[in-house]
């Protein structure tokens, strides 16, 4: 099956629904906090966020990796 030429548009949110949604991942879950989770940007079609990499997030002290739980 092919894709059409063109794709059809994405559907943007009101800043507000976006703040609401940044609230709740940043603020309301408590892991998420502890991760120091921070999103990026949110669409209807992706959400993208960021975890500064501490000392307290490795998982494998030997090979300095990111614990499996916060991936």
């Amino acid at each position: 099956m092919k894709k059409s030429a063109t794709a059809e548009p994405v559907p943007e949110f009101e800043p507000e629904f976006v703040d609401g949604l940044k609230k709740i991942f940043e603020e309301m879950i408590i892991f998420n906090q502890i991760l120091g989770l921070k999103i990026t940007s949110i669409a209807a079609d992706r959400a993208t966020g960021r975890i500064e990499m501490r000392r307290e997030l490795i998982g494998h002290y030997s090979h300095n990796r990111i614990h499996g739980g916060v991936i």
